[in-house]
């Protein structure tokens, strides 16, 4: 009877395992594109500290550092950008990434911190990503870069080089002017949307922040440093910071 068993085992069992075999593969690998399909990567921000307001040579900017945790699987970042508008809808902004700052920092304002320019990164389902990112709207100045490079050359050619009468010449009243009238920040509140695009799809977060009458003096204060610095003279840009609500 054994005899009888191992015979039709042997021709009618046996030559079962390749396909027996196959099947299980295509099952596994069936499963594993289903999971794919199906199990969403979710990418959670999780913010830290405080939303930095700034305006400076490279224009309006906003910094933003936190954690970026993704679920399920890795998430391949390849842009983000941040939307603000102020809460009553009179205007929207998108400030672009320009550049990564380190997570640690020096303790002494005179500390050098090195800015790297911003580039697509992985977040990885096993490990948390640490962002510290400065958003940038640079249309304020890129409008004017015929002014700009026109105060530069008029600087360099001044044979006197007195900065405080050189902000009076009519080259230089008229950008600030414009500088001024181009300011948009306000006192009141601002609804921010953090844009992450990666390659699976795009992840939005939502904030909102508060300035205060005199955050909104300090960076309109930054204006004539903007002409300073188009100068080659020493400007200390100050920047805000808000809470997120």
């Amino acid at each position: 009877m054994i005899e009888t068993f191992a015979i039709f085992t042997k021709h009618n069992l046996l030559p079962l395992i390749p396909l027996v075999f196959m099947l299980v593969v295509i099952s596994q690998a069936l499963i594993k594109l289903l999971s794919y399909l199906l199990i969403q990567a979710k990418l959670k921000v999780y913010p830290a500290g405080h939303i930095e307001i700034g305006l400076n040579q490279f224009g309006s900017t906003i910094g933003l550092f936190g954690t970026l945790f993704s679920e399920n699987r890795d998430n391949f970042v390849t842009h983000i950008e941040v939307e603000v508008t102020e809460a009553m809808g009179q205007w929207t902004r998108t400030f672009e990434w320009r550049a990564l700052k380190p997570y640690t920092f020096g303790l002494m304002p005179a500390d050098d911190i090195k800015l790297e320019l911003a580039s697509a990164f992985l977040v990885s389902s096993k490990a948390p990503f640490k962002y510290n990112i400065v958003f940038v709207d640079d249309n304020l100045l890129k409008q004017y870069r015929t002014d700009i490079l026109k105060i530069r050359q008029l600087w360099e050619d001044d044979t006197k080089q007195d900065l405080k009468s050189f902000l009076q010449t009519g080259v230089v009243q008229t950008l600030l002017t414009k500088l001024h009238n181009e300011f948009y920040w306000k006192a009141g509140a601002y609804n921010l949307k953090m844009v992450i695009h990666t390659l699976q799809k795009t992840h939005t977060t939502h904030f909102q922040f508060s300035l205060k009458a005199q955050q909104v003096e300090a960076l309109k204060n930054n204006i004539p440093k903007i002409i300073n610095f188009i100068c080659e003279k020493q400007s200390n840009f100050f920047s805000v910071y808000c809470e997120y609500q």
